[in-house]
């Protein structure tokens, strides 16, 4: 039915103005001003495509109908109406003296398709538009209300409050055809002991778009990988907008020697358009892999985009990353030698490495055993590192391992960590002894 949906819940950005950014390629911005008319762009239709597996039973004088009806959501069903079903394909809609086709001529335009008959176990595609659904959600008794419901308006593009939540329920069911005085006066009812089979979702209508955040440490989001970058989504925040719809997708936007085109006209021109999972660790592929370390640099940008296709805008500074580059592991591990530690934090230039790296180099380095330990080190744990970068899931035991030997190295290359431990533990101690003594005197 839709790519933008949640569970029954399916999200539509309609409005002209507001939020700050644009309509993701392959989704569309609706208006809700769009009625059922030849004249009208089939791109405004909502298109659903229904198919029902019950094995029905029709008898003589009976017809098998499928009709769909608006609601407010969280009213009671009693009030749902039919909607103008513009039709059961993409093109023009059909005409009422079509044998499949039941008209009405009460409604926001002067003719209305309110049910069609289902050939059994088939699937069709009904579609209708924005402003018939608002205005038969009002429509309640048999007479036309006098508003549309819920920031629907008549004679706007946009919604008037934050949003607008629609149920819409598909019914496939037996009917008398002896109940419907005409084909333009469809009033065709359920036959007694007759099946049914009901669809409901939920249609959401909004006015607003998400904001976001990025950390202020750009360079700790992404590791390389092989063809691509690891990137951890817990470093950007999206928030859902009033109204809106939840935000789930990181839009990564990439171009290799050049900064990254972020306008709507032009991000879809980058060398990589790519979406992540906000909140998560993704790998994001389609890099071409450095050969020598100096080749192959690509500058990113990030944005979020919500359940409805609305991007928000990338900012001018900030949520970017310059000079990124991708690496076959071999490629890796020559021109990163902490294998093990680089793996594990995901970042050759993490602190902790630093300081590894410069405890092998003011130490191992300079005296015989270090050196063969460090040619040890090079010969075997290529091998971990390479197991340890496709098998993340174990970074982090390995760096509660790596703790302890991390810490005894930021000793050895900075004494004075010792003489500050020292001098607290020495306070600590007193302090203690201090106490125990006037107990004693007590």
């Amino acid at each position: 039915m839709s790519p933008n949906f949640e569970s029954n819940d399916i999200f539509y950005y309609a409005a002209s103005g507001g939020s700050t950014g644009f309509i993701a390629s392959g989704y569309h911005q609706f208006d809700l001003s769009k009625g059922l008319s030849a004249t009208q762009s089939t791109s405004d239709m909502i298109l659903f495509d229904i198919k029902s597996t019950t094995d029905f039973t029709v008898g003589s004088g009976q017809a098998l109908i499928l009709k769909l009806t608006a609601n407010e959501a969280g009213t009671s069903n009693a009030n749902a109406f039919p909607i103008a079903a513009a039709g059961i394909t993409t093109g023009i809609p059909p005409v009422c003296s079509e044998s499949n086709i039941y008209c009405n001529t009460v409604g926001p335009d002067s003719t209305n398709y309110w049910m069609v008959s289902y050939p059994e176990k088939q699937t069709i595609r009904v579609g209708v538009y924005p402003r018939d659904i608002c205005y038969f959600v009002d429509y309640v008794g048999g007479a036309p209300g006098n508003k549309f419901a819920q920031g629907c308006l008549n004679t706007t593009t946009v919604i008037s409050s934050l949003s607008t939540s629609i149920e819409v329920t598909a019914s496939i069911y037996v009917a008398d055809t002896a109940s419907a005085v005409s084909q333009t006066s469809p009033t065709y009812t359920a036959a007694t002991g007759g099946s049914e089979e009901t669809l409901e979702k939920t249609l959401n209508f909004q006015q607003n778009g998400p904001t976001y955040t990025c950390t202020s440490s750009m360079n700790t989001v992404y590791f390389p990988g092989d063809g691509g970058i690891y990137l951890n989504g817990a470093q950007f925040t999206g928030t859902r907008a009033t109204g809106g719809s939840p935000v789930s997708t990181i839009l990564v936007v990439a171009n290799k020697g050049s900064a990254a085109l972020t306008a709507s006209g032009t991000y879809l021109s980058n060398s990589l358009v790519r979406t992540a999972t906000l909140g998560a660790e993704s790998f994001v592929s389609g890099f071409e892999n450095t050969t020598d370390g100096t080749d192959n640099k690509y500058n990113l940008a990030f944005s979020v985009q919500d359940l409805s296709g609305f991007i928000a805008d990338f900012p001018s500074s900030g949520c970017r990353v310059q000079n990124v580059q991708s690496s076959e592991i071999q490629t890796f591990i020559k021109t990163n030698k902490c294998f093990i530690a680089s793996s594990a934090f995901r970042n050759p230039n993490a602190i902790p490495v630093l300081i590894l790296r410069e405890f092998r180099d003011q130490f191992l380095l300079k005296s015989r055993l270090g050196k063969s330990f460090v040619s040890w080190y090079y010969q075997n744990s290529p091998i971990a590192a390479q197991w340890l970068w496709y098998h993340p899931e174990y970074r982090f035991a390995i760096i509660a391992a790596l703790a302890p030997l991390i810490l005894l190295a930021s000793m050895l290359i900075h004494p004075e960590i010792i003489l500050v431990l020292g001098l607290g533990a020495t306070l600590i101690l007193a302090q203690r002894m201090r106490r125990v003594r006037m107990k004693s005197l007590v």
